[in-house]
This record gives structure tokens, sequence and C-alpha cells, in this order.
């Protein structure tokens, strides 16, 4: 589903959405190109994400309802119905047009659902911790990441590794990110253990790491400091 997920574009013209002067969105159908042509399975929604601190800017996000009926169910709930979501499309050699409602969210973090659909749609803890934690060449491993994050002494050591490694600022941004990640899914209402969990330990590692620094100094640069004087 992932792929189809991704393989769909807004038909052109397309306006993007706006605030009426009476409060009610200006789009209630988005028309959208399905460019996998192989697809049985079409999108059901496209959902417009915004902050409270600027509804004038948003970002769009096209999903399936079966998706967000599996992990964030309240969500689910509220949207409008769909035809394409009980709707079985046979294969066709051009993209085809369809309509799909729209709908607005106001979280924290608006770009917070482009985070969380990556792992709805095919569970993988690893796109989570890439956008947490600023540890490229540890996210690229091979093993299943979750099982390191049950492990408190991990926990630390990873801490302490990334106030080796990363600079002060950077850290701040990460548990920043991680923060507000939260605050989104609350607001999303997501229902998913592993994802609570996931958000968790990396949070728990990014205030080790700002634990084991130095009046807002990364441990490397105090070392070069010790070193040089």
């Amino acid at each position: 589903m992932l792929r189809t997920l991704l393989r769909v574009t807004p038909s052109i013209p397309f306006v993007p959405p706006t605030w009426e002067q009476d409060g009610r969105f200006s789009v209630s159908h988005v028309p959208m190109f399905v460019l996998d042509v192989g697809a049985s399975r079409y999108p059901t929604h496209a959902l417009f994400t915004f902050s409270p601190d600027d509804p004038s800017r948003m970002s769009m996000y096209v999903v399936h309802s079966i998706i967000l009926q599996m992990f964030c169910p309240a969500l689910h709930a509220s949207l409008p119905f769909s035809p394409t979501s009980s709707a079985i499309y046979t294969p066709t050699t051009l993209p085809r047009l369809i309509m799909v409602p729209a709908y607005p969210i106001c979280i924290a973090y608006p770009e917070a659902l482009g985070i969380f659909l990556p792992y709805f749609y095919v569970r993988d803890t690893r796109s989570l911790v890439c956008q947490c934690l600023p540890l490229l060449d540890w996210t690229s491993q091979d093993h299943d990441i979750f099982v390191d994050l049950d492990d408190e002494s991990f926990l630390v050591s990873l801490g302490y590794y990334l106030a080796l490694t990363v600079p002060y600022q950077t850290i701040v941004e990460s548990t920043v990110k991680t923060y507000t990640l939260s605050i989104s899914a609350w607001q999303l209402t997501v229902l998913d253990t592993k994802l609570w969990r996931v958000l968790q330990a990396c949070y728990e590692i990014l205030l080790n790491a700002l634990a084991y620094t130095t009046a807002g100094r990364s441990l490397k640069r105090l070392d070069q400091e010790i070193e040089t004087s």
C-alpha cells in the first residue's frame, strides 16, 4: 500500500485550499490522478494538516481509510464518506482520475502525519527512529531497532554516544522534534503501542544525551577544549 500512497498526484490545475471568512474549508474534494496503474485499492481521503499558529500553511497527505481505522480510529470515525473506500478497481493502462474528500486537521506539528504514515503502512520502526535521532549510521543497520530500544542500558549508552558525536544544538532540536511528534500523535489519537514505545525511547535517549553535556557544549567539543588547554 505504501507504493500506492506515494504514487498519486493532484490533477492540474489544483487550487490550494484556504479558509473562508465564515471559517469553512474552501475545498470539499480533491481531483487526483492515481499513477499506479496496477493498484486495486485506491486512496480514500486527502488530509490537510496545519498548525494553530499558521492555519494558512498546509501539508496534504493522501491516505487509505483502512489504515487510519487501524491506527487512528477516532480520526477515521470523523472522516466523510469516500466512494473509493469500498471499491475494488481493475488494473488500467493509463493513470486514473478520482475524487477524494478533503479533510482539514489541526495538529501541533503538521508534518508529523507525513512521518507517521510510512510507519502505518509498512510498520518499519527504523523510519521513526531516523526522524527522531541524528544517527544515520546506526539507524541504517539491518537488525530490529525495537529490540535495542527495550534495553535501558542501551538507551543510556546511546545517549552518551550522541553527546560525544553530535553538536549540542542538534541534540536540542531533535529533542524538541521528538516531543512535538509525541504531542501530534496524541492529538491524532494514535493507538499503537510500538509507535509510542519508539517515541518514548528516542526521547529518553535524547534526554540522556542532554544530561551528558555541560553548559550547552557537546562532550566532543569539551574534550577538544581540554586537550588544547
